[in-house]
């Protein structure tokens, strides 16, 4: 009979099945763990430039609306949209829009004003600008800054950064600076490894990572998002308003921070003059209904055939691409002729007081997504103009957006369908209309 011995190699071999598989089950998990993290640290990545750019967007509303925080957090909203799905048409758009509104709230985003600061005003606080917004909260002069130091109705400030108490030129007063706090929510985040991730910010003793101390932060990680912070910085463009601005004093304050009053949460610092804590503890509270004779935001657009009013329709399609609401370079120029306009009347005794824009859309697509699409189109009016407008034009300028009210074309003409020969017939809907209110002022 014929035997066969085995050696010793084929005895050890023998000996190594089922190796693999262990090795499989231990080592499979570590990489689909490892490689999860990558895709969770690239969606990090992704919110991350999207928050960029809407703090940026925000940071530029703010610019030009008075560093009002209502303004900053609807401008990164409406930023945010691309970030919560976006959409090929206007109704993807709004249920993106709609996502965005619904989530990002004061208990997922926190924005603080660190720029100007409550010594800012503390130093260069305007009472004349005051009166003429009709608030209670303190204003900071935004014109001739190359030729003032101080406002003109305060001219005994202290100026001096070394021994004021913002430690802040006025020019450096009119800097606006952001920080935004955001939180990524958990539809963001990969399974598992995003709960991981959060799991470490708040803390593995065991590991001896440290906890989050700062208290938005880590009620942001009990919900389950992962932290982001922002910082924006931008010239503003317009008369700053406190509005719950931090404290952070210079040099002449001994450097000793008067901490702002706690905020709620659930609420933004409030708007100037709405009865909202102006950051130093005492209290707004203006009971004073709103004058439209004072404040031009609870004022009417005026009667386009009254006397002393000038009316004009500009077309969006000159202004704006379809859909959009950034200005073309044709609606630059179209712009550019009535700030001449403005720019050269400066001088009259009878010249523009009031500057009323109302943006108007057609019947194509969403009411909710039109309406929003009418009042971003005459904010961006309005912010060309006042960023374009001589220093020295005192004018007030109110945007409103009306959607699909007040049509142009008589009924069956524009309707709701998305074609070309439809898009043309419904044009004189789409529009912005400029309504200039003059009056007479004394000669200087």
């Amino acid at each position: 009979m014929l035997s066969i011995k085995l050696s010793n190699n084929s005895q050890h071999h023998l000996h190594q099945k089922g190796a693999s598989l262990v090795e499989f089950v231990v080592v499979a998990p570590t990489l689909l763990f490892m490689m999860l993290g990558i895709v969770q640290a690239g969606m990090v990545f992704h919110a991350k430039s999207n928050l960029n750019y809407a703090t940026f967007e925000a940071a530029r509303a703010g610019s030009v609306g008075h560093g009002n925080v209502n303004t900053i957090r609807a401008t990164f909203t409406r930023a945010m949209v691309g970030y919560y799905g976006g959409g090929r048409n206007a109704e993807e758009i709004a249920e993106a829009t709609a996502r965005a509104t619904a989530d990002i709230t004061p208990t997922s985003l926190q924005i603080e004003l660190l720029s100007p600061t409550k010594e800012s005003f503390d130093d260069y606080a305007s009472p004349k600008l005051a009166a003429k917004y009709s608030t209670k909260a303190r204003v900071i002069p935004n014109n001739n800054l190359s030729a003032i130091t101080c406002p003109v109705d305060k001219t005994s400030c202290n100026n001096n950064p070394k021994t004021n108490a913002s430690g802040q030129t006025l020019s450096d007063a009119n800097l606006l600076r952001i920080k935004m706090t955001y939180g990524i929510p958990a539809a963001k985040q990969v399974p598992l490894v995003g709960r991981f991730y959060v799991m470490v910010l708040q803390g593995l003793t065991n590991l001896g990572v440290t906890a989050e101390t700062d208290p938005f932060k880590v009620a942001l990680l009990a919900q389950g998002r992962i932290p982001m912070v922002v910082h924006n910085t931008m010239r503003m463009q317009s008369d700053p308003i406190e509005n719950g601005n931090v404290s952070n004093p210079g040099p002449g304050n001994n450097g000793v921070p008067t901490d702002p009053p706690p905020v709620d949460p659930g609420t933004d610092p409030g708007d100037p003059g709405d009865g909202s804590d102006n950051g130093d503890g005492t209290d707004d509270i203006d009971d004073t209904p709103c004058d439209p004779t004072v404040d031009i935001e609870c004022a009417p657009t005026p009667d386009p055939c009254g006397t002393g009013v000038v009316s004009e329709d500009l077309a969006s399609d000159v202004l704006f691409d379809f859909d959009s609401a950034t200005l073309t370079a044709a609606g630059k120029v179209a712009l550019d002729k009535m700030i001449s306009t403005l720019n050269a009347e400066k001088a009259n005794t009878y010249r523009t007081d009031e500057i009323f824009i109302t943006g108007y859309a057609d019947k194509i697509g969403d009411d909710a997504y039109n309406l929003n699409l009418s009042q971003a189109r005459a904010e961006a009016v309005q912010e060309y103009l006042q960023q374009h407008l001589d220093d020295d034009v005192e004018v007030a300028i109110k945007a409103e957006g009306k959607g699909e009210l007040d049509p142009k074309t008589s009924d069956g003409v524009c309707t709701e369908e998305k074609t070309e020969s439809n898009k043309a017939n419904c044009a004189p809907d789409r529009r912005v209309n400029i309504t200039r209110k003059l009056a007479t002022f004394e000669a200087p």
